[in-house]
């Protein structure tokens, strides 16, 4: 009888350890335990290092949930990791940097917060993720924000303030329901907390799948408004050359890509530009830039004066064109004084080469989208 009860004894014991310490693994990694705000997460780690905070994102997947923060200082850049339950921030890593970099990760003109309101204007949801680039030739603020059927990843220019979306993600509704029912996987040996839970996770889950319809409805909604809103090619020309202050010889009309947009290029004293406007907001965004020599330069202003230099303008050679073919002009190009232009019409797509001197087509071919 002894012996059964030594046995008996010990086993219990190892077993309420075991699962009392289940128990709090599992209440420490509830998502609930996240109770932090970026804000919050934000100040404990400026609290362990002084800077600027270029880069902050939240970690749900990790084994303890936390938020990821990067500042650069005077001499160096840390990455620290804020405990997103206990707000505890502990540096990770360290780096030495020079000046430059230290001036470049100062140089925003916009605020953090004035770059998240132009993202949210653009997509609305919530911000999963925000770092500020500052080694890229156009200085931005690169933001994740997370809807209820979209993932989107904007592109905030840090002196203009211009936000542009760069890519979609769409989030399968698996993605939402486990998220919903993550919510109630916290254990304890009480039926009824267990039980509670349960119903809770059964009436988020209702309310999401309601909220999503909803919003995917209005999201079609505004969609198909919107996609009969094209800006014509004269305002996104104008919206360019706010953007950059040169000469138009070349705008293209992509209609294939996610978000339909107009490609242009503009050459300057000193430089070419392509900028690309978005077909229905109108945002206009440079992509690139290339440094042209002087003897590009001279090129380009002789073109200019198209009454000094014989060339017909580019007004005249798209009438010229518009004589052999209807449709909307996509592309008109300046190159080896000829005009390059396209026409699309429907499915239908005219490409002209017009003697920019003499007015007379070289060439005309005719191509159908299968």
């Amino acid at each position: 009888m002894t012996i059964k009860k030594s046995i008996i004894i010990p086993t219990v014991f190892f077993s309420m350890v075991a699962g009392y310490g289940m128990a709090q693994m599992d209440i420490f990694n509830s998502p609930d335990a996240a109770t932090i705000t970026e804000t919050q997460a934000r100040e404990a780690a400026l609290k362990t290092f002084q800077g600027t905070v270029t880069e902050i994102s939240h970690d749900l997947n990790g084994r303890i949930p936390h938020y990821d923060v990067e500042i650069v200082g005077t001499t160096e850049k840390v990455d620290i990791e804020v405990n997103a339950a206990t707000g505890v921030a502990t540096i990770t890593q360290r780096e030495k940097v020079s000046s430059q970099t230290t001036a470049q990760a100062t140089s925003a003109k916009i605020t953090e917060t004035q770059a998240k309101d132009a993202a949210l204007k653009l997509f609305a949801g919530t911000i999963t993720s925000f770092s500020y680039d500052y080694d890229d030739r156009v200085p931005h603020y690169d933001i994740e924000i997370t809807g209820t059927t979209e993932k989107v990843d904007i592109e905030v220019n840090a002196t203009t303030g211009v936000g542009l979306v760069t890519e979609r993600e769409m989030l399968r509704n698996q993605t939402a329901t486990t998220a919903t029912n993550s919510q109630s996987t916290t254990q304890t040996s009480s039926q009824q907390v267990t039980t509670n839970n349960t119903q809770a996770s059964t009436q988020q889950a209702t309310t999401n799948k309601a909220q999503a319809s909803s919003q995917q409805a209005t999201t079609n909604k505004t969609q198909t408004t919107t996609t009969s809103k094209r800006i014509t090619e004269a305002q996104a020309k104008a919206a360019a050359l706010k953007v950059f202050s040169g000469t138009v010889t070349s705008v293209e009309y992509d209609h294939d890509d996610r978000v339909p947009h107009y490609d242009i290029e503009i050459r300057g004293t000193n430089e070419k530009v392509d900028v690309h406007v978005n077909a229905t907001s109108g945002v206009a965004t440079i992509t690139e830039r290339e440094t042209i020599r002087n003897r590009t330069n001279t090129t380009t202003t002789n073109t200019q004066a198209t009454t000094s230099n014989g060339f017909i303008t580019r007004d005249q050679a798209i009438a010229i064109a518009q004589q052999r073919a209807s449709g909307t002009v996509s592309e008109v190009e300046l190159d080896d004084n000829k005009y390059e232009i396209t026409i699309r019409n429907g499915r239908t797509e005219h490409d002209f080469e017009i003697n920019a001197r003499t007015g007379v087509i070289v060439s005309y071919e005719t191509d159908y989208d299968d």
